[in-house]
Formats: C-alpha cells, structure tokens, sequence
C-alpha cells in the first residue's frame, strides 16, 4: 500500500535505518544544511531529517526520494524476491533507465533494478487508470491548523534553503506549483524552483522559473494574454504519489492528480485554499497561496541545476506574490538540494521517463516502425537513442532530420538512430552498435546553430536582438545496417545450441 505522506514515509525510513536525524539545532539562513545533506549523500546515501532549526518553528527533510528503492517504498509497490530474480537481465533497469541520474548509470545492484522496472511499470500503469481516480474534496485539513493572511512573509515563515555560494539566494526546490488551465479549468502541476529574495522582490514575492516546454508556462501566457493573474498554490511535502505524479512529464490531457490516485491505489483528497480558488492535497505540511502577477518579469538566478552547471545568470522571470500561507502544526519542509544532488536526479530521471513517452507517441505518428526510444547512459536527458526497423534506406535519415526539426528536441544535442535488433537500454548494445554500424561518411550528420535547452552549458546565445536564443552544435549518427542485411551473432547453428540443456552435461 502506498505510504500517505511524509510523516509516514520518514517513520518508515526510520525504521529501517534509512534516515539520518540530524538532533542539534542549524541554522537554515547559514550553508549548515547543504553541507550536512552533501556529506550524507557522500557516505550514507540515506535521507535526511533536521529536528531543530534556528528561528523556526518547522523541521526540514532533503533526499527523501534520493533512490529508487525509497521511491518504490513510498508507493508501496517494493519488489519481492522473485521479481529481483525476474527483473536481473530486464535492460529497462538498467543504467540507461537512470539516464537523468549519475548515481545509476554504474554498477546498480538487482534490487534496484527490479526498483526501476517497478516504477516504470507503475507510472504506464497508472496513466491508463488515472480516469478511475478523480480526486475527492474534503472539508478539513490540517494544514489548515496555521493560517497565515496579514503581512505574509514568506522567508520569515518558511526555511527556504540557499543551497550553493554560487546560488542567488534561497531557493524553493521540491514545491509543487499548482494551476488551472483559465479556458478549460483543468487542473496542472509541475515542480518549478522559486528564489525567494525578499531583498529583490518584497517578503511576500518570488521569481518562478516556469520551463517554457511546460503546461504550466502556456496557462501564464494565456491568463497574461487577457491581463489577468495567474492562481496558484505552492505545495511542500505533500504525500509521495502526489510528489512523484508532479514530477512526471505525463501527456498532455492526463490530470496529475488522477494519475497520482492511480498510483497510489485510491483518490487524492484535496481541499480549498483560503483566498484563490483552487484545491490543494489535503496531506501536505505546507501551503503558499497567492498569483503570477501577469506581464511582470524580474530578473532570477542563477541557481545550480541538475547538469551541475550554471547556465543562466540573471534573467527576467514571471513573479509570484504569496497571499496567504497555511501549514500544520510543526510543520515539516521539504527541500530537494540543488545541483547534482540524488533526490534531483532521482527526480529528473522520473521527469525522463515522461519525456521518452512524449517522444516515442509523436514519432510512432509519422515512423510507424520505430521501436523504442531512450535516454542514453549518463547523459542527463540530452542524447536520445532511438530503434527503428528501417523499411528503405533513409529511413533512419528522415527519422533524424524529423527529430531535430521538433519543438522537444531542444533538449537533445546527440541523436543516435539504431537497428530494431539493439535495445536502446543497454549501453552496451547501443555503444557496440555506434563503433560497429557507423564509421561511412554518411553516418555522421552535423546540425549547426541548433536550439538547445536553456540549462545547457554549452550553449551560446546568438540571433537579432529581439530573437535571441541558445544554440549549440549538434550531432546525429546513423548505426544502422542496409536494408535487407540482417545480423546473426556468429556462434554454432541454431539447431544445435537450442538442442543443449546443462543439466544434461553436468
């Protein structure tokens, strides 16, 4: 069974040695935090809870979802014995399944393995049950044991965390921004961070960097185009399914919160916010209310992504104005570290898994015999590795100019188109097929000046003035054979290799 919130989740944790209790009191406003996560994650890996906090009345919790063992505990679905047996040689768990994530991409043990198939599973899983779990509104929450109105200060009520020295100040990490779609009014999420500098904006203010590939950042442009302000909830420590639903890139038209009741087995109790007409989960510790104020940009940033870089310095970014703030009683924060920490990885190889799937539906539409796609070992989600079973020679060619020419392909500086008989999860097959299937003229194709994602590091800013973006040089390669060849791993006949059982040699 699922776990209910976060309260559940650390006992849980607690109870099999998996959280690090930090007793002596810190002070959120110095660098103390970080650098006690930083070191646990070094040599222990476990999550981390501080008690006591200097100048607050709140707890604070960070790498909560740091693994995908604890990942797969909170949403009660732990792989048994026999399904780490099952899921060994299932490449979908391998390194390449954690593309978005360091820690993965070598030696990963079976159980966590079978934690990624698992997890996988789940998310296909609930995206065709979600319609079975509408949400239910309850009347009472305690989060609404504090209410908050009068001279909201944000930085003054919450432990907002300024995670690295290069960072522009404190920054919100794990917050679940929460919208409605202002001509349909269905409902969206989405993890975005906020720097919260009172000094910059006013105490009840913050800068969003909302991605412009986002649901989220097409409801502002809509409510703007009509003058209007954006609602929204800002959501900390709500309840697993809920954390990881928000996390996910799920397709356009699937609401989030269905999908969270589909992984967790039953509906999301939400309730109203006291002064913007929204619902928010009910088991949540935290809750910042207020609106995007519309066609108001200031600048924000930067702050230390998942690729370890600072990409943007500051730029004009939406501002949020809070107007009210509700929370339990000794409330506990949560806050994802930033930089290349392993809750954010964890996270960004979840939003991955998304993406593939976005990916893999549009291409299906147009190349009806692609096979898979994936995000490659290591690379942070910017080189894609597609299958396809090609039916005339230049197939894979249009394939790829087809996958540069999309809006999604900002993210995805390398490209490499491979033969349906290599799985795109095992790096092994993929790089054999790169070094043994390309190496001709034709299997390099070099794209110039191409958009790339706005956290990359090594993109350079170029265009007019009033058109500037960032673009990089860009790289697709062609591992495939010619039609009509088909690979046969040299070894014995079929006939003879099929016939040998052990069991009759030994």
């Amino acid at each position: 069974m699922s776990i209910s919130s976060v309260r559940e989740l650390l006992e849980e944790l607690d109870k099999r040695g998996d959280v690090f209790r930090v007793k002596r009191e810190v002070d959120p406003r110095s660098f103390q935090v970080p650098a006690i996560v930083r070191r646990v994650e070094e040599e222990t890996g476990q999550a981390v809870y501080f008690e006591r906090l200097k100048g607050y009345g709140m707890s604070l919790a960070s790498n909560l979802y740091g693994s995908v063992s604890r990942c797969a505990l909170a949403l009660g679905i732990e792989p048994t014995a026999e399904e780490v047996a099952r899921y060994r040689n299932d490449s979908r768990g391998s390194g390449a399944g954690m593309a978005g994530c360091t820690r993965y991409s070598f030696g990963m043990t079976d159980y966590e393995r079978a934690c990624v198939i698992k997890l996988r599973n789940a998310f296909e899983e609930g995206l065709k049950r979600a319609s079975e779990f509408p949400v239910k509104t309850v009347s009472y929450s305690p989060i609404k044991e504090v209410i908050l109105r009068e001279d909201v200060d944000i930085l003054k009520t919450i432990p907002v965390i300024w995670h690295c020295a290069e960072d522009a100040g404190p920054f919100f990490t794990s917050g679940i921004w929460i919208t409605k779609d202002p001509d349909t009014g269905q409902y969206g999420m989405g993890i975005f961070r906020s720097q919260v500098t009172p000094e910059s904006y006013g105490p009840n203010r913050a800068g969003v960097l909302f991605s412009v590939h986002s649901d989220t950042y097409g409801r502002l442009l809509r409510y703007e185009s009509r003058g209007e302000p954006m609602e929204a909830a800002v959501v900390f420590a709500s309840e697993p399914a809920v954390q990881l639903s928000a996390a996910f890139a799920a397709p356009k038209g699937v609401d989030e919160f269905e999908l969270a009741g589909a992984l967790k087995g039953s509906p999301v109790e939400m309730v109203k916010c006291e002064t913007v007409d929204l619902l928010v989960p009910a088991n949540a510790e935290i809750v910042v209310e207020g609106v995007v104020l519309p066609n108001v940009r200031m600048a924000e940033g930067p702050m230390a992504e998942f690729t370890d870089y600072y990409r943007e310095e500051k730029a004009p970014k939406p501002v949020f104005e809070a107007r009210a703030i509700t929370f339990r009683r000794n409330p506990i924060y949560h806050t994802i570290m930033s930089g290349m920490s392993d809750e954010h990885r964890t996270l960004s190889a979840i939003v991955g898994w998304g993406w593939e799937r976005r990916v893999l539906e549009k291409l299906r539409k147009e190349f009806p015999t692609v096979k898979a796609v994936a995000n490659n070992l290591g690379s942070d989600l910017f080189h894609l590795v597609v299958s396809m079973r090609k039916e005339r020679e230049g197939d894979d060619k249009r394939l790829l100019h087809y996958i540069m020419g999309l809006d999604i392909s900002v993210f995805y500086k390398y490209v490499t188109i491979v033969d349906d008989d290599i799985d795109v999860y095992n790096p092994d097959q993929v790089e054999w097929a790169r070094c043994m299937r390309a190496g001709t003229p034709d299997s390099y194709i070099i794209f110039h000046d191409m958009h790339t994602h706005n956290l990359d590091p090594m993109g350079r800013i170029s265009g007019p003035p009033a058109q500037q973006r960032l673009t990089v040089t860009k790289l697709g390669i062609l591992a495939t054979h010619k039609v009509g060849e088909r690979y046969r791993r040299p070894g014995p006949p079929d006939d003879v290799l099929e016939a040998v059982r052990l069991k009759d040699y030994s």
